[in-house]
């Protein structure tokens, strides 16, 4: 026979997965920048950007998928929503100093 597993157990299951996951998507996306720009790799404002997106990206991605599993379309709506939201927010707070203002993804590439 299972045991149920109470309520403080579970969020605390998830908040370590979620940290677990946003961790590993930061790594991740870490090592893709570096590797992609060809360059000698350093710790610079593109990097952490990528590095965060890719750990928010990752982690609520992956929020958004056990909901999907567990028949909860809301939270699911609300973590893709999320994804979104901190993607673009990242990219405002921490822009591409090469690329202009008005190529920000935010503002959009027309001005």
């Amino acid at each position: 026979m299972k045991k149920k597993r109470d309520k403080k157990t579970v969020q605390a299951l998830s908040k370590r997965t979620l940290t677990n996951d946003f961790l590993r998507g930061a790594l991740a996306g870490a090592v893709l920048a570096t590797v992609s720009t060809g360059e000698r790799p350093g710790f610079d404002r593109k990097l952490a950007r990528v590095a965060l997106q890719g750990g928010a990206a990752l982690a609520l991605a992956t929020w958004a998928a056990d909901a999907v599993q567990r028949g909860q379309p809301v939270r699911a709506l609300l973590a893709a929503t999320g994804t979104l939201a901190s993607v673009h927010a990242l990219e405002y707070l921490l822009p591409d100093p090469a690329a202009g203002a008005t190529e920000s993804l935010i503002q959009g590439a027309n001005p």
